[in-house]
């Protein structure tokens, strides 16, 4: 990724290019700095000298040279209405290079206390940028600006650009975050205001925002990263600057329980939410369980025989969409837990008789994303009534369970269903548990697993499938629940499959939490 980030240039702080170039090259960009000010400082840190670079339309007309390289351009602080304009045919020679490239205008202007660069060059960004910006991210003070005093969502919707980001968007009290607004689709992330906060903190928002949706992930999560990202860095820096690079894990990998996501309209109907998308029409469905060096996923034909096959994939983002997956892996996070887990896992304990221990109690999404399993117990203690620590046998799948909630947003999450195995199993054998375990001491698994490998094959997978040379760190239990899992899959993608419970929950980041069999 080259990003062309235009903004002002401070010796001391993290505000400006400070910020935004940090959080963009940590992200993995490559970025091309154009300084439209240089200062000592901050004006907030008191009184500065302020010198405005000369020779910017100069560098940016000899850069414009090189637009087809360019994947996308950030805009932040100008200092002159020339600047603006300079910035603004650059911005046309990187479109007639490169139509896709990304335009993200950062309308610098001013906050609560008034516009704070001259009328000209509010006026110019206004004229010459807003029009030409895929994405805006206006504080609220500016969109009001910007809108002649209309703000909010009709603002953002009035403005122009097709996604508008209005940072400072909640004002409930104590609570502060953004909103994305992109046609019908309107989202919210919020989290506990923090006073006094360092300044920078929009410009480092909108180079993790960039770096984001450069990166594929859909508006809502990139929204959700930049938030995340920014209240992790704020909360954990003093007032006077940012501590970029103190915090720059934060910034790589946002904690996405800090700041929920959530959709500010009306959800869908869970009918017309599990009913849409291209995937019903795929080919095929897959059956994804967690094992040691990956993700094993059982791939069959979504009608008539089964045609299964088998591989080990390390990423599952490339098969979100393309066809219904059943993954047994906990999907939706409370953040807080009352009684003994989610209603999920309370629903299906009664069905699964002596299978039921199989079912681990999820705790807060917060004690999901601790760093080591003494954090993940007094996480989940702070956060369930009764309070309750965490199992070891849950915590060593949490990893598994933060790449599936990074991975899975609402908006992709209509062809991701979560299961369980023994509830798969129980399903295939027409709704009563398995007799025996998965596992049985002194028995060989090939033995122990036979009543579920025949079960499997009166549903129509071929007895030689079990036969089969695995990929290496694919245990034969694995290969068998993933198995049940893609037939469960089958059921998702013909809209006969139920979720425990139903309606599903909804946890903070609007993701549905239900076990579908």
């Amino acid at each position: 990724m080259a990003v062309v980030a235009i903004s002002s240039l401070v010796m001391r702080g993290s505000v400006g290019l400070r910020a935004t170039v940090f959080a963009l090259e940590r992200r993995g960009a490559e970025v091309w700095s154009v300084p439209t000010v240089l200062m000592p400082w901050h004006p907030g840190l008191g009184p500065s000298t302020r010198t405005a670079m000369p020779d910017v339309a100069a560098q940016l007309r000899e850069l414009g040279a090189h637009a087809a390289a360019v994947d996308a351009v950030v805009t932040g602080y100008f200092a002159t209405p020339e600047q603006v304009e300079a910035a603004g045919r650059f911005i046309d020679a990187v479109r007639a290079a490169r139509a896709d490239a990304l335009i993200a205008v950062d309308p610098v202007m001013g906050d609560e206390m008034g516009r704070y660069v001259p009328d000209a060059v509010a006026e110019a960004i206004a004229r010459e940028l807003i029009p030409r910006a895929d994405v805006a991210t206006p504080n609220r003070f500016e969109l009001n600006d910007l809108t002649g005093g209309l703000g909010g969502l009709a603002g953002a919707r009035a403005l122009g650009p097709r996604t508008v980001v209005t940072t400072s968007a909640v004002e409930t009290p104590g609570e502060t975050g953004a909103m994305l607004v992109s046609g019908d689709a309107v989202w919210v992330s919020a989290h506990p205001a923090v006073e006094p906060a360092a300044r920078g903190t929009g410009d480092l928002f909108v180079g993790v925002l960039v770096s984001a949706l450069l990166g594929g992930a859909s508006h809502a999560d990139a929204l959700a990263a930049a938030t995340a990202a920014t209240y992790a860095v704020t909360a954990r820096s003093g007032a006077q600057s940012l501590a970029l690079a103190a915090q720059q894990s934060a910034i790589a990998n946002p904690p996405y329980h800090l700041a929920p996501l959530r959709e500010a309209a009306a959800p869908a109907p869970l009918a017309a939410a599990t009913a849409r998308g291209a995937w019903r029409d795929a080919p095929v469905v897959y059956g994804v369980d967690g094992c040691p060096n990956g993700w094993a996923v059982v791939t069959i034909a979504s009608t008539g025989p089964l045609a299964a096959e088998l591989r080990l994939v390390d990423d599952l983002a490339p098969l979100i969409g393309t066809g219904a997956m059943a993954i047994d892996i906990p999907i939706g996070l409370p953040d807080r837990i009352d009684g003994a887990g989610r209603a999920a896992e309370q629903m299906i304990r009664p069905l699964l008789g002596e299978r039921a221990p199989s079912v681990f109690s999820m705790p807060s999404r917060a004690a999901v994303y601790a760093a080591d399993w003494e954090e993940a117990c007094a996480r989940a203690a702070e956060t369930s009534t009764p309070a309750r620590r965490v199992s070891k046998q849950a915590f060593v799948i949490f990893p598994k369970i933060r790449e599936v909630d990074a991975l899975v947003s609402p908006l992709n999450q209509d062809s991701v269903f979560e299961t369980h195995a023994e509830m798969a199993f129980w399903r295939l054998n027409g709704e009563r548990p398995m007799p025996t375990a998965k596992s049985v001491k002194g028995v060989r698994p090939r033995d122990a697993l036979a009543d579920r490998i025949a079960l499997l094959v009166e549903h129509g997978f071929d007895a030689a499938f079990f036969e089969e040379q695995r990929p290496r760190g694919v245990p034969l239990v694995d290969l068998v629940d993933a198995a049940a899992l893609a037939l469960i899959a089958r059921r998702c993608r013909d809209g006969v499959a139920q979720p425990y419970p139903d309606p599903p929950e909804i946890d903070g980041r609007g993701l549905r939490a239900a076990i579908w069999a």
